[in-house]
């Protein structure tokens, strides 16, 4: 870093751009997800149904509803949900904040190529990645 983007750093931390920017990043990421009927209708299923995957979806609650994410859903009837995914759920720690985790989902990750092109988390799964690899990553993440 140089001392010009320092100084610019911290006239945008003193202006309130870094603080508005992590409220946008929290807002898009819990208006990023539907309601239990929504993700049971994407999956074909009952809205109760919903209820009986605990670990295979990733939900957190909003004033006493569970709320679905839905970087998870793949809009295909046959396949709805990404492959692996209770696989990556269960990497996720209890304390990210579900902004945190969109964020992660839908950002191109460094070690994520398939065929010279780099992914998000989502498309890694989508198109067949391992979910290992992007385990490993959200381990680094997480112990930094």
């Amino acid at each position: 870093m140089t001392l010009e983007q320092w100084n610019d750093a911290q006239a945008r931390v003193v202006r309130g751009d870094l603080a508005r920017l992590e409220r946008r990043t929290e807002r898009e990421g819990l208006d990023g997800a539907t309601t239990a009927r929504d993700a049971a209708s994407r999956l074909g299923l009952s809205p109760r149904s919903t209820a009986f995957f605990p670990g295979d979806l990733f939900a957190f609650v909003i004033d006493g509803e569970l709320r679905y994410p839905t970087w998870q859903f793949t809009g295909d009837r046959d396949e709805p949900v990404l492959p692996d995914l209770a696989q990556l759920v269960r990497a996720f720690d209890n304390d990210m904040h579900p902004s945190s985790i969109a964020g992660f989902m839908n950002t191109r990750q460094q070690d994520a190529y398939l065929n010279g092109v780099q992914l998000t988390p989502a498309e890694w799964l989508l198109r067949g990645g391992d979910v290992e690899l992007l385990v490993d990553i959200l381990g680094g993440f997480l112990m930094s």
